[in-house]
């Protein structure tokens, strides 16, 4: 905005003078303050958009094309600074998983509309881990790899372990009867044979 003055004088006084307000209109230029927002669930979340234009824009949020409305959950704010120069906000109180996304800024003017986009993201430190059943299985797994034996008769024993912890002995033995086999003791040359099918 400018201000210009016409004076008029024929040298008496008093002189006589005019002020002009020139505004220049355009329009609207938005510019969201962070691209990315990340807030964990429950917690509140805020998402702030720099608008310059004249006249003063009509200013909206939406959220997958659709508008969005202050609710008990959801407060949008706005200050004016200087001429051109407007600020505004939305909040999101206790968010839920429904609220990440995309959000626009949307201001229009007799001039035209412009927007930006702001992206609402879980909270890194909020992503569930792993359950601990998964975690141990997994550590234990590690743990075996490691210390897998290599030879031929250390992965004879490694499959006995996996495949036969309780098997059959022989003929002397009821067929609903069963004797457990440690995988790690070596199973002597009278007894090899004695080893049956699992049932």
């Amino acid at each position: 905005m400018s201000e210009y003055v016409c004076v008029a004088s024929n040298g008496i006084p008093p002189d006589e003078s005019w002020t002009v307000k020139l505004l220049v209109t355009f329009s609207p230029l938005v510019q969201a303050q962070s691209e990315v927002v990340q807030a964990s669930v429950g917690s509140m979340a805020r998402m702030v958009c720099t608008t310059e234009a004249w006249p003063r824009p009509e200013m909206g949020w939406e959220k997958d094309g659709e508008p969005i409305y202050e609710s008990n959950n959801v407060a949008m704010t706005h200050t004016v600074s200087g001429q051109y120069h407007s600020v505004h906000i939305l909040e999101i109180r206790n968010v839920q998983q429904s609220h990440f996304g995309v959000y626009r800024c949307v201001a229009k003017n007799d001039n035209g509309i412009h927007h930006s986009q702001v992206t609402l993201q879980r909270s890194q430190e909020d992503v569930p881990s792993s359950p601990p059943e998964l975690e141990f299985y997994s550590q234990a797994r590690r743990h075996e790899s490691r210390n897998a034996p290599t030879t031929h008769s250390g992965m004879k024993k490694r499959h006995l372990f996996l495949c036969g912890f309780f098997s059959i002995i022989g003929n002397q033995k009821s067929r609903n009867q069963l004797e457990f086999i440690n995988p790690f003791t070596r199973i002597s040359e009278s007894n090899r044979g004695k080893v049956g099918q699992l049932h």
